[in-house]
Formats: structure tokens, sequence, C-alpha cells
């Protein structure tokens, strides 16, 4: 069973393990803040005169001021902090994560984007493996063991690899821009490939929100400057291979539920080794003839910062779906992608033409009846519940969100109802 926080009627999951302590952190925030609202002088913070007007029921201010310390209160609730908490932390790391590993790749001269994504998971298996057998945060699964791990999860470590590999490799030639541009047509490939496995069942209006995505993605590709034939069908690969390792993971794993620790002690071995083996067949002489080591060991700090940026996203995402909903984790992903369509003008000197920002306005609409349809027709995922896989693995190491992983493993449930119904 996961933990749980309350107070008073305000019951909600806080999530695996490492979440809770999270959670339990911006819980004392907004107990705290409901505490000095409830004091007569907002914690000595008010004058004497403001004192007086809350203490006073009959006076015209005093009412105001306890509707608006009712009201502050009501925006305190811990289930609203909490959700509030994990979705504006995630915003913010994961943005920060892209910025730095595009720095790496580009300014840094370290041109190798699979061996940085082997390096992460390399890391994420690494911190897992020591929460698990040292601080002994949640115990090895007994259902797992070397042939389950063999059959079943090394294979969708190969898909996964593949993902991450031709996922980074396009950071070496289209701009941040372009390929945020391109990851609003992640649910048109999802819905491809879920139909076509018999986990989606496509309606007009779903369909009609992906061609409105599309349709505006094509106009912003169009419209690139500095466009790359070579990158963009790589990048479009990578969201096709997402689509395949969620319809993967469904066929291979079924019923089984993986936390988000699990899920990273699990998959990022399977993934690293995959990863290690394109590694020796495309970067590792040219790493070794350049002294790559030597280039790593000038910043060693860059690597280990994005690296930990990495787990931090990864657990920030759980908190998210599961404080908020994986809905809004889609929605603040495409919000978060959008700032990075601007900010990486300012930080890497991207051109954006206006028809890219026309072409990419009618994707966000598309994008925004693709959420609704999908809100209306299932319910139940806007509510604050925990997932029945919330399997999180992000690409640690590699500039691409974990938007569309995170969302996708924590609906592999709900899919599954959906083929059922």
């Amino acid at each position: 069973m996961h933990p749980t926080l309350s107070k008073g009627d305000d019951t909600y999951l806080a999530g695996d393990n490492l979440n809770y302590v999270l959670a339990s952190f911006y819980q004392k925030l907004a107990a705290a803040g409901r505490r000095t609202l409830r004091r007569p002088n907002g914690g000595g913070a008010a004058s004497d005169g403001s004192a007086a007007a809350m203490d006073n029921p009959s006076g015209p201010s005093g009412s105001g001021a306890r509707a608006l310390a009712r009201r502050v209160r009501k925006i305190l609730n811990p289930q609203v902090v909490v959700a509030s908490a994990f979705c504006f932390s995630w915003m913010c790391v994961s943005s920060m994560l892209i910025m730095l590993n595009k720095w790496i790749l580009s300014n840094e001269g370290f041109d190798y984007p699979i061996l940085l994504a082997s390096l992460g998971m390399l890391f994420s298996g690494i911190v897992s493996g020591v929460l698990i057998h040292v601080f002994h945060v949640e115990t090895p699964r007994d259902d797992i063991d070397a042939v389950f791990w063999t059959t079943n999860i090394l294979p969708i470590g190969l898909v996964s690899a593949l993902c991450l590999a031709t996922g980074n490799v396009p950071y070496m030639y289209l701009s941040v821009s372009y390929i945020q541009i391109l990851k609003a047509l992640s649910p048109v490939f999802a819905l491809i490939v879920l139909s076509i496995c018999g986990l989606e069942k496509p309606t007009w209006r779903l369909s009609l929100s992906v061609f409105v995505i599309a349709a505006g993605t094509g106009v912003a590709a169009v419209g690139e400057i500095q466009f790359s034939w070579f990158g963009t069908i790589l990048m479009l690969a990578s969201e096709i291979l997402e689509a395949i390792k969620l319809a993967a993971m469904q066929h291979l794993l079924g019923s089984k539920q993986l936390s988000s620790l699990h899920g990273t002690y699990y998959l990022c071995p399977a993934t690293f080794l995959w990863l290690t083996v394109g590694v020796c067949f495309t970067e590792l002489h040219r790493f070794t003839s350049n002294n790559g080591f030597q280039l790593m060991a000038l910043k060693p700090h860059m690597y280990i910062i994005a690296a930990s940026l990495g787990v931090a996203v990864n657990y920030l995402s759980v908190g998210v779906i599961k404080n908020a909903s994986s809905l809004w984790l889609k929605v603040l992903g495409q919000v978060k992608n959008a700032a990075l369509v601007y900010g990486s003008t300012l930080v890497f000197g991207n051109i954006v033409t206006f028809q890219q920002y026309l072409g990419y306005g009618f994707s966000l609409v598309g994008f925004g009846l693709y959420s609704h349809v999908k809100a209306v027709k299932q319910p139940e995922d806007s509510k604050i519940e925990s997932p029945r896989n919330p399997l999180c693995l992000l690409p640690i190491g590699m500039p691409i969100t974990c938007q569309a992983s995170v969302d996708s493993f924590a609906q592999l449930g709900q899919l599954k109802k959906n083929a059922d119904t």
C-alpha cells in the first residue's frame, strides 16, 4: 500500500516512498501557512487596525478580511499546495535538464549523444540500486527473476535504448525550439500505434485533434530555417518508438505493478546494456581517439549535475501524476515546451519564424482538443489516484523530456481497461 497523508478531510495519495518525503515537506509548509492565517493578527504581521478589523464581525473591513483569509486558506489546502509544488518543481527542473544537456552536446563539444544517454542510464541504475539495497527504501520484487528480466524486460530495454538514441542525436542537427515543436506530434503517433495494437479505440474527436496537431506541426516544420532531414526523421522515429515501447510494456509486463523506483531498478540496466552496444558501434572509436575522457575531466560537475537533474525529474514526474493527474503532466509538458521554444531563442540564439509560431500555436489548439477528449473519455484520470503501473523511466542524460514516457507508463492500466471495453 502507498502511504497516505491527511489533513482533516483532505486525504490524498503521496505516491512512492521518495515522493512521500517531498509531499510531507510541502504539506508542512501549507499547514504552517494555514495556522498563520488563523491567528488574529496574521502571525504578528498585521497592524493593530487590521487585528481590530478581524475581531469586529460587524465591520465591513472585518468581513472582507475574514473572507480573504478563508480564500487564502482554501488555496493553501495541503492537497493543492502539494500538487502545485510538484508541478512547478517538475517544470523548472526538466527545463534545466534540457538546456544543460543541449549545452553539453553543442557548446562543450561533447558530440557523443548516445554515450551521454548511456551514462545517464548508468547513473540512474546505480542510484536506484543504492536506494533499494543500502537504504532499503523498497525491496526487490520476488516475481521478477533473471528469466523474466531476460525474456520480458530486456526487449523493452532495446526499444527504450533505440528511443533514447534516436531522440538524442537530433540535438546535434536541430535547434531546441524546432525539437520542442516536433514533440507536439507525440499524441499522433501514440494514437496510431495503440490503435494498431488494439489498445486504443480512436473516435472522430480524437482523430480530428491529432489531425490538427499534425497539420500545425507540418506548417511549423516548413518554416524551420535550420532544417535537417536526418535530424527530423530521427526525431520522428524516436516518437514512434516511444509509442511502440508503451505497447511493448503493456504486452510484456501485463498486470505487474511496478513503482517508479522498481521501474528504474529493472529497466535502466537493460537500457544501458543496449545503449552500450550502440556506443561500441558508433561512438567509441571516435571518443577514444579524441580523448573524450579528458574532455569529461575538465568539467565533471556538468555531467554529475545533468544526471542528478534527471533523477530528480524522474521522481517529480511521479509526484505530478499521483498528486495531480497524468493529464496535468501532459498539459504542463506542452506549456514547458512552449516556454522552451521561446527560451532557446535567448539562450542558444535559435531563430523561430512567425510561420513556426503560427503552426505551433495551431498544434497547441489541437493538443487542447486532444486533452479535452481524453479527459471526457477517462474522467477518473483527472482525479488524484495512484496509477496501476507508474513506470516513469526518464531518459536521464538526454535533453528530450520524459513527459510522453511518464504519461504513457502511468496509463498502462487505463489502456488495458479501454481494450477490454
